[in-house]
Parts: C-alpha cells; structure tokens; sequence
C-alpha cells in the first residue's frame, strides 16, 4: 500500500485538534461548575448584605425615637444626620 505524506500530515493535525478539543472541553466543564458554586456564593453574601444594610437603617430610623443608640451606631461607623 502506497503511503501519502499528505494524508499522513493531516491526520496528524487532526489528531492534534482532537486532542486540544477534549482537553479544552475537560476545562471548560470544570470552570463552568467552579463559576456556578461561586455565584451561588456570591447570591448569599450579597443576600446577608442586603440583610444587614436593612437592619442598620432600621437602627438609623429607631435612633429618631430613642438616641441612646446613636453611640452603639457610631462605634460601627453610621453617623446619622437627620437623626437628632
């Protein structure tokens, strides 16, 4: 049987791109799955945020009535101005 170079040389980049295309798919399978759990993350911290941002306004709003809060509101760094 009769060898062609050319045949030989493109199954030799076919097998190159094959190669490169499992390796890449490989990557991309496990990148995407590390990209989800991190936004899962990312949706309860920013959650515990929105949380958190909701309370200390509340805290702002009770520092209206009652200002003996105001020094637990500074120690954290929330100095209310139409609080007095």
């Amino acid at each position: 049987m009769k060898s062609n170079g050319l045949t030989t040389i493109l199954n030799g980049a076919l097998a190159v791109c094959l190669l490169a295309s499992v390796i890449l798919c490989v990557q991309f399978v496990f990148l995407s799955r590390d990209a989800r759990q991190l936004n899962s993350q990312l949706a309860g911290i920013n959650a515990w945020n929105n949380g958190v941002q909701a309370f200390v306004m509340e805290c702002v709003e009770y520092s209206k009535k009652n200002p003996a809060i105001l020094p637990i509101l500074k120690t954290i760094g929330v100095e209310p101005t139409a609080a007095k």
